[in-house]
């Protein structure tokens, strides 16, 4: 069994070094999109986070490509500059991801035998951490476990997981320069399957059942705008039932260990030549 699995890595290990091969790093920028979203397009500037990564990636052809990433950011929101500042509400938290995309390419610009711009799509599966918080006399709170929403009382959703899955789309500018080194802008979106990245659904809460059963801080972060010193019986709305989403755009700069990055792109695909 063991020269068998010997046998079986070293022919793994041959295939991966027959295909070209880059690692590089990334840096851009995360944006959040959901119920304290703005609406004002200076507002939404001044939202941009910075973000940074690195990823792996292998070309089995001029046609596709597949890539692992990491990447760490952060996103925020907040009602002062979105479409209903009444609410009071905000929120930061930290995003990690994991995830794995296939980059497909259409069509490929030559500008000379070495260097290329290869327009690409890309789509795939990942997984992220999140942990939204907000400020509270001064101090900044996890709100996952404070319960904003009733949860984990009777009557209310169970709390959520701060580990989920996310799905990726997007497209991108490849650029090799030479045999070694390709740069790429790439720019997408990030559907989740949670609506809880800023904390706010469209559960009904009830603000003394959050009082009583959660405590004081979880009711006045549930609804800023009561004084929250008392448990007043009050049915309201936080937000909306669409799952949130967050957008990701960065450079990626990488360097190719495998074989010459041009050798994987003679496949017959319409290339253009020199713009």
């Amino acid at each position: 069994m063991r020269k068998y699995f010997t046998l079986l890595t070293l022919l793994l290990v041959s295939q991966l070094s027959a295909q070209p091969i880059d690692i590089g790093f990334t840096i851009g920028a995360m944006a959040y999109n959901g119920d304290l979203s703005p609406r004002n397009p200076v507002d939404m500037v001044q939202q941009i986070r910075p973000a940074f990564g690195i990823f792996g990636r292998t070309s089995f052809s001029s046609r596709f490509s597949a890539k692992l990433m990491l990447n760490f950011g952060r996103v925020d929101g907040d009602d002062a500059r979105g479409a209903y500042p009444e609410r009071g509400y905000r929120f930061e938290s930290p995003i990690v991801e994991a995830n794995l995309t296939g980059e497909l390419h259409l069509i490929r610009i030559r500008h000379t035998e070495q260097s290329f711009t290869f327009p690409y799509i890309y789509g795939g599966i990942g997984g992220f951490y999140f942990n939204p918080k907000a400020t509270l006399d001064g101090v900044l709170l996890e709100l996952q476990p404070l319960g904003t929403e009733g949860q984990g009382l009777p009557g209310y959703n169970a709390p959520y997981a701060r580990t989920q899955v996310n799905f990726q789309i997007g497209f991108g500018l490849r650029f090799l320069i030479d045999d070694k080194w390709s740069v790429c802008l790439e720019a997408g979106g990030r559907l989740l399957l949670t609506d809880y990245l800023d904390d706010v659904s469209d559960t009904f809460v009830n603000y003394r059942a959050v009082f009583e059963g959660n405590g004081a801080q979880a009711a006045r972060l549930s609804n800023p705008r009561l004084p929250g010193n008392e448990p007043v019986d009050l049915l309201y709305q936080r937000g909306s039932g669409a799952r949130d989403w967050y957008y990701l755009g960065a450079i990626l700069v990488s360097y190719n260990f495998g074989q010459a990055l041009r050798k994987a792109f003679r496949d017959p695909v319409p290339c253009y030549s020199k713009w």
